[in-house]
This record gives C-alpha cells, structure tokens and sequence, in this order.
C-alpha cells in the first residue's frame, strides 16, 4: 500500500482516503469492521491504528487477479450474517446516515442509468463466444441501457438476497474460469458488470425496492467534481465519494489532505511520516541533493524499463501498423465531418504519475529531459514505444489529458467523446464556450500529433 497508489495519484493520497473515511464513519457508527489482507492490516491497523473495532484479514488467498478488484467487496458482502453496509474507502460519510434508510432491506449509493460506456463493457462481454451468462439475467443484460447501482454504498437486511446474488457472481468466475490465467476471458473488465449490473438485474427482475442513499438515479457518466468531490463543504454535506478519474485529480487530492489535516491532524502527520523520502523537512534533508535526484530519477526510469519489457515482447508488424496509424492524425484534423471517426488510446500507453510531493527540482528534470517548451507547472508522462530514436516516446500531459485517457479507457465515437469531455469542465468554466472549445481540439490535436491517441474511420 506504501508504493501502488490503487488509482489515486500517489499512494499518500490513498492511505489520506482510507483515514478519512474511517475517522467519519467511526465518529457515527460504535462498530466498524475492516475486511483487508496482510498488507492492509499492518498498514492500515498497525502503522497507522484507524479506529476498527473489528478486522478481518481475508484477502490473502482471494482466487482472482487483482484487475477483478470488485471481486474482493462481493465475498465481502457474502460473508455477511446480519444487516449491514458495507462502506469503500473513497466514500465519506461526515453526517449519519437516516436511521430509516438503514432498516431497508436493500441499499445501494444510487441507480445508475446506463449510457454508451456501460453498454459497450456489456457488449463487449456478450461478444465473447461461449461466455456464461446466468439464464435469469440475459435479458436485462442485453437491454440497450443496461440497469446498475453504484455501490460506494452497499447493503440491507435482505441477506437471502444478497448471498444469491453474491453466489451468481461466484458462479460467473467458476463457469468462466476468470481465476485460470489460461481462460480467453481472463482479463476481460467485468468488474462494474458482476458486481453492479448483476446486482441491479437480479433486483429488477425480482422486483426488490432498492433504497438510495444519494434518493435519485445517475447518468454512468454524471459524476461531476461539484457534486460528489467538493470537500470545501465536508460538514455541511451527507456524502462523498471520489470515483474514477476524480482520483487523479491534484485539487481533489489536496483537499482530501487539507480536510484530514483540519479534522484529524494526528493521522495527517502518521501518514506523511510514512513516505520519508518526499518530505524533505520532515526527514530534517531540505535539499536536493544528487543522491536526492538519483532517488527520485531511479522510479521513473524504472517505470520506463518496465515498460520496454512489456512491449520487447510485441512483434515488429505491430508496432510498424501502429507507427502507420499515428501518422495519419492529419486525416482527422484536415477533416471537414470528424463524427465518422472513432478516438482511442494507443494500446501500449503506460502514463507515469510525477507524485505532487516531490521536490520542485526533480520535477524540472524530468521537464527538461521531456521538452524546454513545456511550460504548465502540474505534468505527468505519457509514454509509448516508438520505432524512431530510442525506441521510447515520452510526452508531458495534462490534465485535460488525463480526462481524455479515462473517457478513451475503450474506443469512443469522436462526438461522444467531446462530450464527454465538455462534462468535465466546471460550470463556471463552460460558460466561456469558445475557450472550452479551443482547449478541448488543442489538447485532442496535441495527443494526435504524438500518437498517445489514434483517430480511426468507422466501417
């Protein structure tokens, strides 16, 4: 937990987010068990002593891959043997939940409408021949808005419920051997699909009132910073909770550490203490030493080795197709009708996250070794293999990046993708239409150029 940030933008962050939301629920709650494995009990228990009254080390043998990382909270709620709700770490809850909600049989964080995204994990799933699917479910699972609950937020009494649903998700691993690193279907993404689709699918079909936290149904894609992430009002608000791409946010970040800080400062310095080696002062070594910048130097070029591992093992013909593609952005600049294009990731791209705590110095080493015309402050490292020079291509972005990468996580149609990233702008920022619109082709047409991002014509 000390070096996989688990989708935050450092592990420091991660640990804050599991804190904050300990020290909430415990301040509402006089039972609170926390189910981890070996490394989570000595960090989260041992090192940093959150307040759980109860802990369970049950993680150590699960029988999947860590990318089926939802696996984890359904033998979670299966193990459940009297009402419950089970809470994420990226959920915060700084007002008590309403006793009546929590004699529902049923909880969830909210119904969720399912837009393009989650229809395309659906067919994506569907189109692998021989796939299981339970005979109950098929319908619903084909609709063209595919039913969900977001479960930040999960639970009830209704536990004859919650183990079937739990035991057709452990079927769905069985029948499609997901735990055999041999099956076709080994790391297919699935996670939203067993654990939230299956859930909602089961509901409807059984007709089960599902109770809501949030008390109103979601766009999949309508999380927005304001509403869910806004920790400036922390006690004035029910709930938080920081999904997806909100993680790699600096803003969010800073906030979570600022909040932790305000409310509980002796576990904001437990933490900080945990990562000598970016808090400088704290370690009394207020300089940047070349040993210093060796350190810090050392991580990137490791994730630059890692790396070149991975794609060592693609064949030239690839990687020659790939370079064919990249340079054919023009295409889709010069075009006059861009709707009959389709945008995705380079299917190599690793990003390097440049931790926000590292020493200004390092961070304009790494400037310098990318390009003296980069002049945004906040940056991370996009890389991808490039036949070209040293066989490396490493690009600055930003975050308007980074939101473009998280919509392009599977392909999307280019005006879906606009919008998609014109929802990420902040109200106030939308009202200027014409700068949205200009930084909106500027980072696209940047992303093309350097082949983080592919443009491609649809059939």
């Amino acid at each position: 937990m000390l070096s996989d940030s688990f989708g935050w933008i450092h592990p420091e962050s991660h640990l804050m987010s599991w804190a904050l939301s300990s020290l909430t629920l415990r301040e509402h709650y006089d039972n609170l068990t926390l189910y981890t494995d070996s490394e989570g009990y000595h960090v989260l228990v041992e090192q940093l002593d959150l307040p759980y009254t109860d802990v369970r080390v049950i993680y150590d043998t699960l029988p999947c891959s860590a990318h089926h990382w939802a696996y984890a909270k359904v033998k979670t709620y299966s193990l459940q043997t009297e009402p419950f709700l089970h809470i994420d770490a990226d959920v915060y809850i700084p007002q008590p939940i309403s006793a009546n909600l929590l004699q529902k049989p049923l909880i969830a964080q909210n119904r969720e409408y399912g837009t393009s995204y989650y229809k395309s994990l659906m067919d994506r799933l569907l189109a692998h021949q021989g796939i299981w699917i339970p005979s109950s479910l098929e319908e619903g699972l084909q609709k063209a808005s595919v039913s969900s609950y977001n479960m930040g937020v999960f639970g009830g009494s209704d536990l004859d419920f919650i183990h079937r649903y739990c035991d057709e998700v452990f079927r769905f691993f069985k029948e499609n051997r997901l735990t055999d690193p041999s099956s076709p279907y080994f790391n297919t993404n699935c996670n939203v699909i067993f654990e939230q689709v299956f859930f909602a699918t089961m509901a409807d079909n059984e007709k089960r009132e599902v109770a809501s936290l949030l008390g109103r149904t979601m766009r999949d894609e309508g999380y927005s910073r304001k509403e869910f992430c806004n920790l400036r009002y922390f006690e004035e608000t029910p709930f938080f909770h920081i999904l997806g791409g909100h993680k790699r946010s600096n803003w969010i970040s800073e906030m979570i550490s600022k909040t932790l800080l305000r409310k509980y400062p002796d576990y904001y310095w437990r933490i900080l203490e945990m990562f000598p080696s970016i808090h400088l002062r704290l370690t009394k070594n207020d300089t940047c030493s070349d040993l210093n910048a060796q350190t810090y130097l050392a991580q990137y070029t490791d994730f630059l080795l890692k790396s070149e591992k991975i794609w060592a093992k693609q064949d030239l013909g690839t990687l020659k197709k790939l370079e064919s593609q990249k340079s054919l952005f023009c295409n889709f600049l010069n075009a006059e009708d861009k709707d009959h294009f389709t945008i995705r990731q380079h299917p190599f791209l690793q990003v390097f996250d440049i931790p926000s705590t590292w020493p200004q110095p390092i961070v304009e080493l790494l400037r310098t070794r990318l390009s003296s015309e980069w002049s945004k402050t906040r940056f991370d490292i996009a890389i991808i293999p490039d036949l070209g020079k040293t066989g490396t291509r490493e690009v600055a972005i930003d975050d308007i990046a980074h939101n473009i990468l998280f919509f392009l996580e599977h392909p999307v149609p280019y005006h879906s993708l606009r919008k998609k990233i014109w929802s990420s702008f902040g109200d106030h920022v939308q009202k200027n239409a014409k700068l949205v619109e200009e930084s909106i082709d500027n980072e696209i047409a940047y992303l093309l150029f350097n082949g983080i991002i592919l443009a491609e014509t649809r059939p």
